[in-house]
């Protein structure tokens, strides 16, 4: 699975285990993803193990949101309702810092995350 990525690729996929603990690292290596690895991200979602999923959609809470867009749309749709939850509220991130570039959403993605935040969080 790992051989096709990128360096970053590896490193994030080597270090999914720590970053829920220590995101620090991972919020930057996220920024240096190639296009091949994000479709490798989502290529593999169901492969992952549950905490490798919520540390994945937790360090893209500040971006890039255009290139982790897909992941997290997957996210959305987990079966696991941790990973769910971090992927509303790593788009509801996005979406507060992106502002009006923030890319919209379709229907279902919206009641997905309407019910995993808080009322009026997701408006």
């Amino acid at each position: 699975m790992t051989q096709n990525g990128s360096e970053t690729y590896r490193w994030i996929l080597d270090n999914t285990e720590y970053m829920l603990e220590t995101p620090d690292e991972a919020f930057d290596w996220v920024f240096m993803l190639t296009d091949n690895d994000w479709q490798l991200l989502v290529a593999h979602w169901d492969e992952r193990a549950v905490h490798a999923k919520e540390a994945l959609a937790y360090i893209v809470c500040e971006g890039p949101s255009r290139q982790s867009r897909d992941m997290l749309l997957r996210a959305l749709r987990d079966q696991d309702r941790h990973v769910v939850a971090q992927a509303a509220e790593s788009l509801k991130s996005q979406r507060e810092l992106d502002g009006e570039d923030f890319l919209p959403l379709d229907v279902q993605s919206d009641e997905l995350i309407r019910a995993y935040l808080k009322d009026g969080e997701w408006s």
